[in-house]
């Protein structure tokens, strides 16, 4: 496909309305192509640039979750065979006690795929959703017995989370920033987009619990220059930890 016909795909999905916008890069050596049309949500009132942000959703999982564990791996902070109980530093639920840092990284801990957990921390003050939402996992039912079959799960992963901050002594995000965006000088991609000065970015989704477009606001952001992304209507499970 050349970039004529690329071009009159995106635009034909425009029109079909397969999404509100779109943003495409193309690099090859020295050669550089973007294209962008449409706008950042179906309410179409920001179009997009070529510096809209885009929500990085679960690729968030490899490149800042799973990042994080390596850097505090290799730093002897944890290891792969450590449970729950050594890692989060509380007493663990027993059909937990033997899930390991290695069974939360590779999907295999026996969780379930997602829970809205948010409908029930929406009524708490801000300052106890954590502790109330680790509580939540940890007493939550297995679905399957740890490592005995693979299971992609949020749930496994918003431990991480938990074990990182633990662990490492600050919160995700600047740990994240400090040791793995700054040392390889990624620009433009953050937590948290508003409070870093960012003021346009898409749409992840049209919420029907909130009855509102849905931005992320605990997910790495980027924009066009870092990676390729199409604007679509995407279920996303919002973690409201912020």
């Amino acid at each position: 496909m050349d970039i004529d016909q690329l071009k009159r795909c995106m635009k034909n999905g425009l029109k079909d309305d397969v999404f509100p916008g779109y943003a495409v890069g193309i690099t090859q050596g020295d050669f550089k192509h973007v294209f962008v049309g449409g706008y950042t949500s179906h309410k179409k009132q920001k179009k997009i640039t070529p510096k809209t942000l885009f929500d990085l959703a679960s690729l968030s999982k490899p490149l800042a979750t799973t990042l994080a564990c390596l850097v505090l791996i290799k730093e002897g902070v944890i290891n792969y065979d450590m449970t729950l109980e050594s890692l989060l530093g509380c007493a663990i639920p027993a059909d937990k006690k033997n899930i390991n840092l290695s069974q939360l990284l590779s999907h295999s801990a026996g969780f379930i795929g997602h829970q809205d957990f948010y409908k029930n921390l929406e009524k708490y003050p801000l300052e106890q959703r954590k502790n109330i939402l680790l509580n939540d996992i940890l007493h939550l039912p297995l679905s399957a017995s740890p490592g005995s079959k693979p299971l992609y799960s949020d749930i496994g992963f918003i431990l991480l989370f938990f074990i990182i901050e633990f662990r490492a002594q600050t919160n995700l995000a600047e740990f994240v920033e400090k040791r793995i965006f700054d040392p390889f000088d990624i620009k433009d991609i953050c937590y948290n987009p508003k409070l870093n000065g960012y003021s346009s970015f898409a749409a992840t989704e049209d919420c029907n619990w909130r009855k509102k477009n849905y931005v992320a606001r605990y997910m790495i952001k980027t924009p066009l220059s870092w990676v390729v992304y199409v604007v679509r209507p995407v279920y996303l499970p919002p973690l409201i930890l912020c």
